[in-house]
């Protein structure tokens, strides 16, 4: 099972690198400054995130098995380029759960239900909403 993890941990980075190049491409190419911001925020992010914890996955998996190990701060840096495709498969999936929508409620959006549960609000589209209980009084 620790090999199968290992091979997946290294198809996930490079798949992420090979990403990470099309979009330095698409920037060069077509000016999506955007897109390469946020992914290399991510990056950063990511192995700031590794060193921060010294997170080392691929000298923990290599070790169960093999006895081998790979340079520390090599490994910090592929284990923070794999939490950032991490975060972006985690954005990809709640976008498909959640249709690709944002789903923001304000206050506006909310109507009081005398006939509601008092935890509860109705949004003026008819859905029920749990509430965080405050101060008496308050809904």
């Amino acid at each position: 099972m620790k090999t199968i993890t290992l091979i997946v941990m290294v198809a996930i980075v490079l798949e992420a690198l090979v990403e990470y190049f099309k979009t330095i491409m698409k920037m060069i190419d077509f000016g999506e400054y955007k897109t390469a911001i946020t992914q290399g925020f991510t990056i950063i992010l990511g192995v700031v995130l590794a060193f921060v914890f010294n997170l080392q996955l691929f000298n923990h998996a290599l070790s169960e098995f093999y006895d081998i190990s790979i340079n520390p701060t090599v490994d910090m840096i592929l284990t923070g380029i794999l939490f950032s495709r991490g975060s972006n498969y985690f954005s990809d999936l709640v976008s498909k759960l959640t249709g690709g929508k944002e789903i923001i409620m304000t206050p506006d959006d909310l109507i009081y239900d005398p006939s509601a549960p008092t935890d509860t609000l109705t949004s003026t589209d008819g859905k029920t909403v749990d509430t965080i209980e405050e101060e008496e009084g308050e809904f």
